[in-house]
């Protein structure tokens, strides 16, 4: 992995910080990388809690995303009104194909398998919940 002079003073700085050893940090990086293969095995199913507001401007805010897109805003993604103030749990699965493929084409592979393409509600809760993603 190679990594930035600015992320190595970050590290270093979090590395005095938190009074971690070189040794503590290889171990939680590994550990990570487990974690993170088991959240990316494509066969995995990946449970999700959507959080319904009112505007995708409280998910982004409320997520801590930083939008800089003026055009992703309630009015054209707009929260179905009979969904508001719900909480639903989803489960997504991640998925890869080995080609080049059409999106109406990933869209069909993607229902043969009672799946379908995530809505940005969806998409936010994924980062939201599992960052490392």
């Amino acid at each position: 992995m190679k990594i930035s002079e600015s992320g190595l003073n970050k590290l270093k700085a979090v590395m005095e910080e938190k009074n971690l050893s070189v040794a503590q940090v290889i171990k939680l990086v590994k550990k990570n990388n487990v974690q993170n293969q088991k959240i990316i095995n494509p066969n995995r199913k990946i449970r999700l809690v959507v959080d319904y507001p009112e505007t995708i401007e409280q998910v982004i805010t409320d997520s801590q995303y930083k939008c800089e897109r003026s055009e992703i805003n309630t009015e054209n993604f707009p929260i179905p009104p009979k969904m508001i103030g719900k909480k639903v749990e989803v489960f997504a699965k991640l998925f890869h194909f080995n080609n080049n493929m059409i999106s109406e084409d990933v869209i069909y592979e993607m229902s043969k398998t009672g799946y379908w393409p995530a809505t940005l509600i969806e998409l936010l809760a994924l980062g939201s919940q599992f960052p490392e993603l």
